[in-house]
This record gives structure tokens, sequence and C-alpha cells, in this order.
């Protein structure tokens, strides 16, 4: 790794002079795009409702869950953690899925208030909405073990059902390369994939390598979303050991 990028580097200097100047002119949007978000952040009532929905068939059947059932099987197929019939014990994955799914919406509804319009791409928010979708089919099914045990198989086909989705996602992103997308100075940009320019009021900016977007670190913004975005996947897990130590 290191020596990747110190090649890297070293051949960046090199075409530097070669980059394209920065754009004189300014960009506003002619129409409203909100309403193109609105219908982004309704996508996110799919996975919240599934989400519900097996709370509610937990709630009904209620008196069915046993008083302790198992969580977690060892590699002989026998149960080696447990979990008792209460709040916690049995809406702890369904709750930490929810919270889950409300962060990436966080991310969503951020990053189209800060970024340039130029900047996005209609594959990235289908991307978070389909790993919502993915999460919340996980969550509930592991939020059904008081009453069902789900086979081997059926997890097997889950997992290359959803890999195969973003797959196709990232594809479709990556077709985006060869084309024109938004042009940043290149001065501001140092080992080429940090970007820093406090003349430039957008939070995030389209990454020179790779796919989706950045931070501008020049805007004092971003550190406070940065912080955000490390404290509270913390957060979660801390809630998830308090949650797995009540359901004990």
């Amino acid at each position: 790794m290191i020596a990747a990028c110190w090649i890297f580097a070293r051949r960046r200097t090199e075409i530097r002079h070669l980059a394209l100047p920065a754009p004189s002119t300014r960009e506003a949007r002619l129409t409203d795009a909100n309403d193109g978000l609105f219908r982004q952040v309704l996508s996110f009532a799919i996975p919240l409702a599934i989400l519900a929905c097996t709370a509610l068939y937990l709630h009904l059947h209620w008196d069915a869950i046993p008083a302790r059932f198992p969580v977690h099987w060892g590699g002989n197929g026998t149960p080696d953690r447990w979990s008792a019939r209460s709040f916690a014990g049995v809406y702890s994955p369904l709750l930490l899925g929810a919270l889950i799914v409300l962060f990436q919406l966080g991310i969503l509804v951020l990053t189209s208030w800060g970024s340039r319009r130029s900047a996005r791409h209609p594959v990235g928010p289908i991307i978070l909405i389909v790993v919502a979708g993915v999460i919340a089919t996980a969550f509930s099914a592991a939020g059904l073990l008081p009453l069902h045990i789900v086979a081997a198989r059926t997890l097997v086909i889950f997992y290359i059902v959803s890999f195969g989705l973003l797959a196709v996602m990232i594809w479709l992103s990556l077709r985006r390369r060869g084309e024109a997308g938004e042009i940043t100075p290149e001065a501001c940009w140092h080992g080429g994939q940090f970007y820093y320019n406090p003349q430039d009021p957008a939070l995030f900016v389209e990454k020179r390598i790779g796919v989706g977007l950045t931070f501008n670190f020049g805007n004092r913004v971003s550190w406070i979303a940065l912080a955000l975005m490390l404290l509270i996947p913390a957060g979660l897990l801390l809630l998830a050991f308090e949650l797995i130590k009540k359901a004990d």
C-alpha cells in the first residue's frame, strides 16, 4: 500500500501540469431538485416498513415466543447464545436495524444538501436505498429468531442476491467515469484524494479517484459532519452491546 501510494503521488506530480483549468463560471440550478430528493427519502419507507411489519408480527405472536430462545449457533450447529422474552431480547435487532437505516437516510439528505448537482450521480442514492433494504431484511430475519430459525440455504441465497445487487449498482456508477463530471481546481487536491478549498461553499465534491463524493475539508462544517459520521456508528455499536447485555 505504501509503495502504491508513493508511485501514484510521483506520477500525479509529473502529469499535474496537464490538468484542466479551474472553471471561471459558477453553476446554479434552474429547476427545483427537491422533488427528486423527496422521492428518494420516501423510498426509505420500504426498509423501515419491513422492520415495522416484523415488529408487528412479533407483537401479535408474543405469547408463542418461548421464555428463552437461541440467537446464535456454533460451528457444530449447537446453540451457544440465548436471549430472553423481553422487550430488549425480542426487539433489539429491529431497533438497531431501524437506527442504521435512519443513519443512511441522514447521509443521503446531507450529501444532497451539501453538494452541487453536477457532483451527484443518480446511482449513488439507489445504492444507499438498496443497502438499507438489505440491512432491513437481515435484521428482520434476526428479529424472527424468537419464532422461526432461518435455514442456512436461505441465508446463502440472500447474501448472493444482496451482493449481486450491490455489484450492479457499483458497475453502473463506474460507467460514469468516462463522462464529464464536476470540475474542481487541481491545486486544491492534495495527494489526489483530499480536497481542501475554503473558497468553495460545497460541503461535498465528486471524487477524483473512485466513485461517489468526498469532503471539502476547507469547509468547517465538513469536520462536524465527519465527526457525526464517525460518532453515530460508534454510538450504535455501544447501544448494540448494551441491548445484548439486557437481552441476556
